[in-house]
């Protein structure tokens, strides 16, 4: 079955957090040239930003195609942010001095923001060497149970877990989350100032992200995959049934106008918009221990051909297998 009106460049820009990091930064810098050099918007707005573009590099890292060459790339990047990011630092007021007005202001915001993309790059590497596990014998791979289509000529029925999360939701979620983490380390380093001239300021910025990041990340993380449910998705020739829990909806395809389904990453999940409901279904941020692949199997030719004839068409999948169907 040949799909075709693939998605406009715009939309995959949308979802990028790359994007929305780039954004904020592109405010912080702008808006310093209007605010007050006391303000606190600009640099709070550039450590979000700095955060939101660290977690879209690791994940454009992490979903590369050949691993060997993610690791290469997660290597040199770490290495390289932390360099110039100590460069900088060490620079020290000459090379501050010696800039005109114009060009330090947003390089001190830039500065500001290489500190928590560095970090996140080097938990993300860190992340990936712990999983070498150095010294230990490396058993044998046993194959993970991964959900599989039960097909008849009457229906297609997939049983997964899942989490019933909107990606607006968990967007927002981490913002909050780094936000929270920026405005408990300000607070803090404006309480306790005579601790910020002793310790001096790159070794405390270091210590209150670790205080606060670090706990907020895993309160976050567990409290999402602490929602995760017993889902199935079950497609019909006319209508498709989803259940979650103890809810469920039932949709006739002319009633939904995008379906959207992602097979790979930490982003696999099911979207199903409808006139009334609008329903998604999270694979990829699931508790590994009741899900120990986060993964979708590809959509059933079966289930495009019903689809189609309702009027849902797409294009092909690429990347992460996502699959868009629209009216």
């Amino acid at each position: 079955m040949e799909l075709h009106n693939p998605d406009a460049w715009w939309r995959k820009l949308l979802w990028q957090p790359l994007s929305w990091g780039v954004a904020c930064l592109v405010i912080a810098v702008s808006s310093s040239f209007a605010m007050d050099k006391l303000a606190l918007t600009p640099p709070i707005l550039a450590i979000i930003g700095g955060g939101i573009c660290g977690i879209g590099i690791h994940a454009l890292i992490v979903d590369m195609r050949s691993p060997q060459r993610g690791v290469l790339v997660h290597i040199v990047l770490a290495a390289t942010f932390a360099l110039v990011l100590f460069g900088v630092v060490q620079g020290g007021k000459e090379l501050w001095r010696a800039l005109p007005h114009l060009v330090r202001e947003p390089l001190f915001l830039l500065t500001l923001a290489a500190f928590p993309a560095t970090a996140r790059l080097w938990l993300g590497l860190l992340a990936r060497v712990l999983a070498l596990r150095w010294g230990r014998p490396k058993p044998e791979p046993v194959a993970a149970p991964v959900p599989k289509w039960k097909l008849s000529d009457k229906d297609a029925v997939l049983r997964f877990s899942g989490i019933p999360m909107r990606m607006r939701t968990l967007t927002l979620l981490i913002g909050a989350s780094v936000l929270l983490t920026v405005v408990a380390a300000f607070c803090t380093l404006i309480a306790l100032d005579g601790l910020l001239f002793r310790l001096g300021p790159r070794l405390a910025i270091v210590l209150m992200a670790g205080a606060y990041g670090i706990p907020v990340y895993f309160l976050v993380t567990r409290a999402i995959r602490r929602q995760t449910r017993p889902c199935v998705v079950c497609f019909k020739p006319d209508r498709m049934r989803i259940e979650w829990g103890s809810h469920y909806c039932d949709q006739p395809y002319e009633q939904i106008r995008m379906l959207r389904w992602r097979c790979e990453s930490d982003y696999a999940r099911v979207e199903v918009w409808g006139h009334k409901h609008t329903i998604s279904l999270m694979r990829g941020t699931t508790d590994p221990r009741r899900a120990p692949v986060r993964q979708l199997p590809e959509l059933p030719d079966g289930v495009l051909d019903w689809l189609a004839r309702a009027g849902l068409r797409g294009a092909a999948p690429r990347l992460h297998k996502l699959t868009t169907l629209r009216r």
